[in-house]
């Protein structure tokens, strides 16, 4: 039966001209939003703790840099203004402005140190819940869907794509969102610190780091399509290569000579594969060449400025440090901006994966009447009892024939129900049959709990022996 069912994939169209930029710029804009919004309420139902964490260490870790640099200008400053006028022993050194400078700018770089442990800690553990909240949302869904859907392309897809991306994708679009945060903090500090000076020099930097920007989004965009469109490829290769190690089926494929046919399947699939995604990595990275080369000259320009304005005694060596340095941060923090975007921006294009799965609606819902759970209930009980008296005879010292054929029986009252109930049922789906989807799920827990009854007799069968 073919699956007419729609793509999990809806992108946006393009915009046919001036007047449609509206529409598409609202509509991709708001998916982008919804799906980080929608990962945002995963870790709060994970844990609220996590986002008042993550956005402490993301405003700490946006005023830091600021604050470090301003420590570092002083100490040069000091050094500068010292030099040579200093005449007390190293004792005395212990006491002056330079040395308190120094200890001020060691305890900042120990509390630095110690906030990004504990990120990294808090990020680690955080992943780790994360994880777990959206597998046992995957199980859940699982557990719902009907069982003919896994047979189905379409659906497999959708289920091997959100349980490959949720061991790293919510948490790493946090991580990356609350990056963000501090570098859009740190940025606006060395924009105003520049500003003091040069306040043009920050715009021309934004400017210079537009390109890179409209680059980062586009190849972003077309590898998660190519991606997407190469899904079969990748699951064909993660066969082949399965295949060659699995240790239950090594005997067949060394029986029927079946190596080299895999390795050459495997082969030949990756190289299908790798032609596209080689060509769109060696065309984004032109283009960064191109860029990098245009945002050197910018940056040596501005620090030649800065190096005359020293020479010429308009600057001490600590605020020429702090300028190139913002002028560098600035440069860093714009690019860094755009990695972190387009990080985003891509992540949440893959969490597609994961809610299209979870939207999946069962057709088939199978429900149980009170007379066929009242008969499982029963079942469950001589299933019970069995165990029990399995446990009795392991814990004996003594095997006793008396142990075995209590067992015996136990097994032979569950035989009998099962038989006694599908006998049941069977005439139930020949004379009516308005409710076989849901008697077929019957049966089969009817069978699954008898089987755990020919497990336990096993077991205290082997003890006679």
């Amino acid at each position: 039966q073919q699956d007419m069912r729609p793509s999990p994939y809806q992108l946006v169209e393009k915009p046919t001209g001036l007047r449609d930029v509206p529409r598409y710029l609202k509509e991709l804009l708001g998916g982008f939003f919804e799906r980080l919004f929608y990962i945002f309420k995963l870790v709060w139902k994970t844990g609220p703790w996590i986002l008042f964490a993550m956005l402490f260490f993301a405003v700490f870790q946006g005023v830091m840099p600021v604050v470090g640099s301003k420590i570092s200008e002083a100490v040069l400053n000091e050094l500068q203004s010292q030099y040579g006028l200093f005449g007390g022993d190293f004792a005395g050194f212990f006491g002056s402005t330079v040395f308190f400078l120094l200890v001020f700018m060691f305890t900042y770089n120990i509390l630095n140190s110690i906030v990004g442990t504990l990120k990294n800690t808090v990020t680690r553990i955080a992943g780790e819940l994360v994880v777990r909240t959206v597998k046992l949302e995957i199980m859940h869904k699982a557990r719902e869907l009907d069982l003919c859907s896994f047979d189905l392309p379409a659906f497999y897809e959708k289920l091997e794509n959100a349980n490959r991306e949720a061991g790293s994708r919510p948490i790493q679009i946090l991580y990356s969102s609350f990056s963000m945060v501090s570098t859009v903090i740190t940025l606006i500090s060395y924009v105003i610190i520049l500003a003091s000076e040069l306040w043009w020099a920050a715009w021309v930097m934004v400017v210079v780091s537009v390109p890179s920007a409209i680059i980062n989004f586009s190849y972003r965009k077309k590898n998660f399509q190519y991606m997407r469109r190469r899904s079969k490829d990748r699951r064909q290769m993660n066969y082949y290569s399965d295949l060659m190690v699995n240790k239950d089926l090594a005997k067949e494929v060394r029986m029927f000579d079946l190596s080299d046919t895999f390795i050459g399947r495997y082969r030949a699939t990756f190289d299908r594969y790798f032609a596209g995604i080689r060509s769109l990595i060696w065309q984004e990275n032109a283009w960064r060449v191109v860029i990098t080369v245009v945002s050197a000259v910018v940056n040596c320009g501005f620090y030649a400025w800065f190096a005359y304005r020293v020479i010429t005694g308009g600057y001490q060596i600590g605020t020429y440090s702090l300028y190139t340095g913002a002028l560098g941060q600035i440069a860093g923090q714009v690019g860094a901006l755009i990695t972190i975007s387009t990080t985003i921006y891509e992540g949440t294009l893959f969490i597609d994966n994961l809610t299209s799965f979870l939207d999946e609606k069962p057709t088939v819902v199978p429900v149980l009447t009170e007379e066929q759970k009242a008969r499982i209930e029963t079942m469950l009980v001589a299933v019970d009892k069995a165990y029990g008296i399995m446990i009795d005879n392991l814990r004996a010292k003594h095997f006793e024939p008396l142990g075995l054929r209590m067992a015996t029986d136990c097994e032979i009252e569950i035989n009998d129900l099962r038989n006694s109930i599908r006998e049941e049922e069977i005439r139930k789906i020949e004379t009516d049959g308005s409710n076989y989807q849901s008697s077929v799920y019957y049966l089969d827990t009817v069978s699954e709990i008898e089987r755990m009854g020919d497990f336990i007799i096993n077991i205290s069968q082997a003890l006679d022996k």
